[in-house]
């Protein structure tokens, strides 16, 4: 008889270390003061460069290094850096000047993000090339993947793409876009099966009330409204419109936030446990034995939202209401709405095995999902801010990597 399957190990929580790391924002200006003492040192200008590029400084960014671009000697990780500011500014010439100079002279991130500059200016022959060569290269270069998926889409070729996510997935590439791209990419019954099964939102999808003492919502509003390092929209995430955020509280947040995050390593465990017979399903099977949460807030009013996007270096995403205001519900009742699916990139299926799925925030609503799930937020109209603190669960290797989160 063979041995029953065992299931993976508790996760061990690794919280981050204060002493070697800080939030981008408190050292950008150490940052800019050791290039502006020392003109010409290439390392200072690429650790700000790449420090700018994260904190979605892309209009400095440009001005400062958009020039080196055209320089032969230039550092092939700055050029992905300035590459990838350009796409953000929709300089698509010179998005596509540097990221082909990077790739070039061997930086591999700069081969998915080379196809999407390239599509962007229409040359799709030469963006499936290069999409192609990038997940050659690594199954996890989901910009890459974005526009394979596209561009062999528009051209009807669903079963080639079915084929590239088969084998993105039989060399570990089971997350990110992969889902989404299956959905648009499954043409008979059984490919649909494949699909549902893989994201089942009865199983994987969770939304509880976190348990909390009556004023702990309002408190945790002062302290993240009063947060010094609280900055406006990034060009370089999804969020739009009239807002705030604060990036790395998990390294940058107060006493309240801390108490929160903990709360939430919790949940997340209760999260897993509960699920822990599925130890066939890659949310299982691909459970991270050592993890950090890696984590941020946002506040908008009026016109604030998030557009559509997925969080590619997650094992598992979530998000905790803080507050949330009164909205008009009388139009279609989706004001401050957070909705759920398929990633559409590539358009939409009617009869998706994936069915769209909207939640009504409220104040101390904590909701679990896996980071390959798709997610939009709705304005919510009203000029009083909606606050929250989203999270992704993250393995602990990957907490030294500048994070590729869009949201």
């Amino acid at each position: 008889m063979p041995d029953s399957p065992v299931a993976p190990p508790r996760t061990a929580w690794h919280a981050p270390d204060r002493a070697k790391q800080l939030p981008v924002a408190t050292y950008l200006t150490l940052l800019r003061q050791a290039v502006a003492a020392a003109p010409g040192r290439a390392d200072f200008e690429l650790q700000l460069a790449r420090a700018l590029y994260h904190a979605g400084l892309v209009t400095e960014l440009l001005q400062r290094f958009g020039p080196a671009a055209a320089d032969a000697g230039t550092h092939p990780e700055m050029l992905f850096h300035v590459g990838c500011g350009a796409l953000s500014a929709n300089d698509d010439r010179l998005a596509a000047d540097a990221l082909s100079s990077s790739a070039a002279a061997g930086f591999a991130r700069a081969h998915g993000k080379l196809a999407e500059a390239l599509h962007r200016a229409r040359r799709y022959d030469d963006a499936l090339r290069a999409g192609l060569r990038a997940l050659e290269t690594s199954p996890f270069d989901f910009a890459a993947l974005r526009v394979v998926a596209r561009t062999l889409l528009a051209r009807g070729e669903k079963q080639r793409l079915w084929d590239v996510c088969t084998e993105l997935r039989a060399r570990g590439a089971w997350s990110g876009y992969v889902p989404s791209v299956m959905v648009l990419a499954a043409t008979t019954p059984e490919q649909d099966e494949e699909v549902a099964a893989l994201i089942d939102p009865a199983r994987w999808f969770d939304a509880a009330q976190l348990p909390v003492v009556r004023d702990f919502n309002r408190r945790l509003a002062a302290e993240l409204l009063a947060h010094p390092a609280r900055t406006a929209l990034s060009a370089t995430k999804s969020t739009s419109g009239t807002g705030s955020r604060i990036d790395e509280l998990e390294l940058a947040g107060g006493p309240l936030v801390r108490e929160l995050l903990g709360l939430v390593r919790h949940a997340v465990d209760a999260y897993a446990d509960e699920r822990k017979a599925a130890v066939s399903h890659p949310m299982i099977a691909h459970r991270p034995a050592s993890a950090a949460l890696s984590s941020w807030a946002v506040a908008v009013e009026r016109d604030g939202h998030e557009g559509w996007h997925l969080h590619p270096d997650g094992w598992l995403s979530g998000v905790y209401y803080v507050h949330v205001p009164e909205t008009d519900t009388r139009a279609g009742g989706r004001a401050g709405a957070i909705e759920f699916g398929p990633h559409p990139f590539a358009g939409t299926r009617e009869d998706a095995p994936w069915p769209r799925r909207h939640v009504a925030p409220r104040a101390g609503l904590l909701l679990l999902f896996p980071s390959y799930y798709g997610h939009r937020t709705w304005p919510t109209g009203v000029d009083e801010p909606r606050l929250c603190v989203a999270f992704d669960v993250v393995a602990d290797a990957l907490r030294d990597e500048p994070p590729s989160r869009a949201g």
